[in-house]
């Protein structure tokens, strides 16, 4: 059923309809929510005990190198906002799978984060379909941003920590129409802005087009 529920919620979002308990800018995640599985800490951590500093929840997967190679970045956030700032990496893979991830990532061998490892439960909350997924809440667990990695800069980080205005923009959760019989570079109509860095269609990450290997 653990396994069911995302999906289920997941197909709703790709239908264009919105989960009941979906959360949004304004919302407050509730106070009772419980992460029941905390790597690097030995009990579940509930939400209210994550009160009084700001909150960067970060979706991620042991199979995005995207969203791995970003950890680095919550790690130094960490250090330096720490007294301000939570950071919890939140993911729906296991911790065996986890663990077994850093330790071959030598920048995140020794991070000691706390993190939310085989959690779905969260995904309902906020579901999404790409990842990097971020979500800010203030201090009192209010969301003030649904977003993506891009616009996690150390400008908009001050900035909020000031009280203004950070220039975080909504995160477009589409999945672009991506078919592996087309041709990436040539044929793909979908995709305007292929941001490639290799000709043989290795590309930097695109919202929207989700992670494949393809070999023909």
């Amino acid at each position: 059923m653990q396994v069911i529920l995302p999906l289920l919620f997941l197909t709703l979002h790709l239908a264009g309809a919105t989960p009941p308990d979906t959360l949004k800018t304004g919302d407050k995640i509730p106070p009772t929510f419980t992460f029941q599985q905390i790597l690097n800490q030995g009990e579940p951590l509930r939400a209210d005990a994550l009160t009084g500093r700001y909150l960067i929840l970060q979706f991620w997967s042991t199979t995005c190198n995207a969203s791995i190679r970003l950890l680095t970045q919550m790690k130094d956030l960490h250090a330096k906002y720490g007294d301000r700032i939570r950071v919890l990496p939140v993911t729906f893979d296991p911790e065996e799978k986890v663990t077994a991830t850093l330790r071959t990532y030598p920048a995140l061998r020794d991070l000691d984060l706390p993190m939310a490892v085989n959690e779905r439960q969260l995904h309902i909350l906020f579901p999404h379909i790409t990842i990097p997924h971020i979500v800010i809440a203030d201090p009192d667990l209010k969301v003030l941003a649904v977003t993506g990695a891009q616009d996690l800069t150390e400008d908009n980080i001050e900035k909020l920590l000031a009280g203004q205005q950070p220039a975080f923009r909504p995160k477009e959760d589409v999945r672009i129409p991506f078919l592996h019989k087309e041709k990436f570079i040539s044929e793909n109509r979908q995709i305007p802005h292929k941001n490639i860095r290799f000709q043989s269609s290795l590309s930097a990450y695109i919202p929207g087009v989700s992670g494949a290997l393809v070999v023909s």
